[in-house]
């Protein structure tokens, strides 16, 4: 797949203006000012602790780009009003796996519950299935509770739940691990 490639246009919830693409290595700026405000957020998602440098977002950028162009990866942003608002990825696996696809997603917060996500995840799904992948799975907080309502919605099924996994606010949480099988 080709960086920058628009693959969905459309009007969210309150109206606003969201373009899904594939990511490009012009995004790198606005995904380190994307990525640190997800940090600095300290939300339900891996991402934590110090803000990402330039040089480290840059490595990861171009590591995206050349799996995403070699069809190692779906790597997608979400582009709401001019503003980079979310970013979603599919990784892809080889060998015994290869049918395999591991999904990450987060939305930055005012464009949660938009309909956003929603697209973003079913995009992902429609891109994996063209991939030729069989089977998706992700990993959530298991109080994520939109985020679970939203996986199991699209047809994700929970495969299980290791408690105190997820270390988050001086808590213990379980990661739940949901799963899709493709079409």
């Amino acid at each position: 797949m080709k960086q920058g490639t628009e693959l969905k246009s459309f009007f969210s919830r309150q109206g606003r203006k969201v373009v899904i693409r594939t990511v490009s290595l012009a995004d790198l700026d606005a995904l380190l000012d994307y990525v640190n405000g997800i940090i600095r957020e300290d939300t339900l998602v891996m991402v934590s602790g110090k803000d990402l440098t330039r040089k480290e977002e840059k490595k990861y950028l171009r590591d995206a780009v050349e799996k995403l162009e070699a069809g190692k990866k779906i790597q997608l942003v979400a582009i709401v009003d001019g503003v980079l608002a979310g970013s979603c990825e599919v990784r892809m696996f080889d060998r015994r796996k290869a049918h395999v696809g591991e999904i990450g997603i987060s939305l930055a917060k005012k464009y949660r519950s938009d309909g956003i996500g929603r697209a973003c995840m079913e995009l992902l799904i429609d891109q994996a299935r063209k991939s030729g992948l069989k089977l998706l799975y992700l990993h959530c907080f298991e109080n994520n509770e939109p985020a679970i309502r939203l996986y199991k919605s699209l047809g994700f099924s929970v495969a299980g739940n290791v408690p105190g996994m997820l270390s988050y606010k001086g808590k213990y949480y379980g990661e739940m691990t949901l799963y899709l099988v493709l079409k």
